[in-house]
């Protein structure tokens, strides 16, 4: 285990990048706030380092860009579409758009709309790969109610059991180097297709595999609603298509495929949903 200083902080980390979309019509004001307000703290804690903040705003006018545009940070760089796409095609938009401009050494997040970095934890990330050149993953848990990472702050090496309990577009962060490496989000999966999800699982996995180290800080220092076991059934289908689309990857893989088909059998025994609707979701997953 190692020991990360906030304060230590590397210069070959010359920029954090942030990628998130967020539907101007669905009510996330507040939230959406709330996201800037924690980007502009760790921007102007990081000194000489910069945050560039790319924003994709879905069913938006012109005048709604106008005050979004208002009340965010300087760093801040919007785009609209009138209509609204999967959550995948989204992040894609904005990678084909604004992917050039990250560098290999940067930090890089996929993070929603309603989540937001505790005090001193974008820091924390920047001083973790600053201090470890061969680090490329990074993932930590989130809650509503997320804390500044504790003191000291035990970064462990993760099964990969970690990575799918606990690694998503809020949690996971990545060097500059393996966000190009991995590329873009996979567009049959995740909110708005019709798996319904399995989009974060399948890029923490190429991630995963295009990493020369992972680190996880098992804390919430991330902020977004805290999970709840049942939309487990609701997730299914997409997380089950991920690692079998993942599954060449190595044994490891293979194993969480196998675990996976298991836990819809046991959701059928919890009768969070139905043989039928299990063995459905199986095929479609396969496939």
């Amino acid at each position: 285990m190692t020991s990360v200083a906030a304060a230590d902080c590397a210069a070959t980390i010359s920029t954090v990048c942030i990628f998130n979309t967020s539907d101007a019509k669905g009510g996330r004001r507040e939230e959406l706030d709330r996201l800037f307000a924690s980007l502009s703290a760790a921007n102007a804690a990081l000194g000489g380092r910069r945050v560039r903040h790319y924003l994709l705003l879905q069913n938006c006018d012109e005048h709604a860009l106008a005050e979004v545009a208002a009340r965010a940070p300087a760093f801040t760089t919007i785009r609209r579409v009138d209509g609204r796409l999967s959550l995948s095609a989204a992040r894609n938009r904005l990678l084909e758009e604004f992917g050039a401009e990250m560098g290999a050494d940067d930090v890089v997040s996929f993070l929603d709309d309603d989540a937001w970095f505790a005090p001193a934890t974008l820091e924390f990330v920047v001083a973790a790969f600053a201090a470890a050149p061969e680090l490329d993953l990074f993932f930590c848990r989130c809650g509503s109610g997320p804390a500044a990472p504790p003191e000291p702050a035990e970064l462990v090496d993760p099964r990969l059991l970690d990575l799918l309990r606990y690694g998503s577009s809020n949690t996971l962060i990545v060097r500059g180097a393996v966000a190009r490496a991995v590329g873009r989000f996979d567009e049959k999966l995740g909110l708005g297709t019709p798996h319904g999800g399995g989009e974060d699982t399948d890029y923490a996995l190429r991630a995963w595999t295009n990493a020369r180290r992972a680190r996880f800080l098992n804390a919430r220092v991330i902020g977004h609603r805290d999970p709840f076991q049942g939309l487990r059934a609701q997730y299914y289908r997409g997380a089950l298509a991920a690692l079998a689309r993942n599954a060449a990857s190595g044994w490891r893989v293979k194993l969480q495929l196998v675990r996976k088909v298991l836990v819809g059998l046991y959701l059928v025994l919890r009768r969070e949903h139905s043989l039928a609707t299990w063995l459905q979701n199986t095929r479609l997953a396969f496939q």
